[in-house]
């Protein structure tokens, strides 16, 4: 059975269902995974909620018809209208960091909820009569007429995003010229021209879905390119303090104090924004930290502890007096690490694996024993030895099978000296030795009889 898809299908389901869901792929992103300073980061989360409600409930609508239908209809364009575009303007207004009067910031939220009643009863009035009365005409200052709220709404967009965000545009183009920013209005302009067209031409009334889904583009590039500038920024800041640390200097409080007065700075003060960033450095310092050689258990338990007490910090100051403590902590670490722990490292490692040979373990476990990281632990051991851990391994386990295969099997030396398989066991064998398994045994039986 072939399935058709129709027009109407396309239109009223498949359009609305797939465009909502790429706006909720940004809307989670800014949610749960995105923790970037944005300037009107909750308006843009609650107009995005609206405009995947106002999508959806297309579907519903068609759906359910007659006077629910008509219901729908009118509550997702009053929650546009009312809540859904005004929050994105003062959202683009925050982000292209643009000052308004007081006046002006209210306008939208006046503007709005005009609009969606003048849509509502004109559409009610000259359409159906369910839910108001044709005597509510001369409430109008003007008549009324059967296309008298897809004006309404062509006015509402305009007025309310496609001007703005042209206006906001040309001011960024000239001005600012912030990818990130750019990115925001172009989306938000590529909702309103298609909501515009979709009511300049009813026929295509269903392409707002198209600029719904290239809204849902345009921002999650900007949250991609604000991302990437954050780690940009706080990698830096990471390196120059991690210099620091290390630098043998016994009185870097007033340097790590400007450096943290800058990381405040490019958080704008914004506390959650200034904690996420202190969390995120704390953390790479005490990684580098460990890959020094610091204990990795008690290095990991502390940074856990500081980073619960930032995140229950109440201002900014409880949270830099928490980060240069911590820091100085590391500082004295990194100073602290005895210069003949490295030396003995490669010795422990040894001496692990010969205890430990005949057993399954990998270099995760090792490290733990030995209270390093791992990659500080291969590092140092291949620039000792001239091998890797595993070569070593490997190597030391042969030794001990030529051992056992004098009197057992190639089987039951395979399994003895931790291989499971002999059949690997004989490969690596005979890479090592040059010989088989069972070639060496007959070497052995044969010596043994001479």
């Amino acid at each position: 059975m072939e399935l058709q898809i129709t027009s109407l299908t396309f239109q009223y389901f498949l359009m609305p269902i797939i465009s909502s869901q790429l706006l909720l792929m940004v809307l989670l992103y800014f949610v749960v995974i995105y923790r970037g300073v944005l300037k009107g980061r909750n308006l843009f989360t609650i107009s995005l909620a609206i405009f995947i409600a106002f999508l959806l409930c297309r579907s519903a609508q068609e759906l359910t018809g007659g006077s629910q239908g008509l219901f729908l209809l009118y509550l997702r364009v009053s929650l546009l209208f009312s809540v859904g575009l005004p929050c994105l303007l003062s959202a683009l207004f925050l982000q292209s960091k643009i000052d308004m009067h007081k006046l002006l910031w209210v306008a939208p939220y006046i503007l709005g909820p005009l609009t969606s009643v003048i849509y509502v009863l004109s559409h009610d009035i000259t359409h159906h009569e369910i839910f108001f009365s044709a005597s509510i005409k001369p409430l109008f200052p003007f008549e009324p007429n059967r296309s008298t709220h897809r004006y309404t709404a062509m006015f509402g967009i305009c007025s309310m995003l496609i001007l703005p965000c042209l206006y906001l545009l040309y001011r960024q183009l000239i001005e600012a010229k912030s990818k990130i920013t750019l990115s925001f209005l172009a989306g938000a302009l590529c909702f309103g021209i298609f909501f515009l067209l979709s009511m300049f031409f009813f026929s295509f009334h269903w392409i707002y879905g198209i600029g719904a889904a290239l809204l849902a583009g345009f921002w999650g590039w900007a949250v991609y390119l604000d991302i990437n500038e954050l780690k940009g920024k706080t990698l830096l800041l990471t390196e120059e303090l991690n210099f620091l640390l290390r630098s043998g200097n016994k009185n870097i409080r007033p340097e790590l104090r400007q450096m943290l007065e800058n990381i405040e700075l490019q958080s704008q003060g914004d506390i959650h924004h200034y904690k996420l960033k202190i969390r995120d450095i704390l953390s790479l310092l005490t990684s580098n930290t460990i890959d020094a050689g610091g204990n990795k258990r008690e290095l990991l338990d502390r940074n856990e502890a500081k980073i619960k007490a930032i995140a229950q910090s109440k201002d900014i100051q409880s949270v830099r007096e928490l980060a240069t403590s911590e820091m100085l902590e590391l500082s004295e670490a990194i100073q602290n690490i005895p210069t003949n722990r490295s030396e003995h490292l490669v010795e422990k490692v040894k001496i692990y694996i010969r205890e430990k040979y005949h057993e399954q373990f990998d270099t995760s476990d090792l490290a733990q024993q030995v209270s390093v990281s791992e990659s500080y632990m291969r590092r140092k051991f291949k620039k000792d030895t001239k091998q890797t851990i595993n070569q070593y391994l490997s190597e030391y386990r042969i030794e001990q099978a030529k051992i056992l295969l004098a009197t057992m099997s190639v089987t039951d030396t395979a399994f003895s000296v931790g291989f499971n398989d002999a059949n690997y066991f004989s490969t690596v064998f005979k890479k090592i030795t040059g010989q088989s398994p069972t070639h060496y045994q007959q070497d052995l039986t044969n010596n043994k009889f001479k």
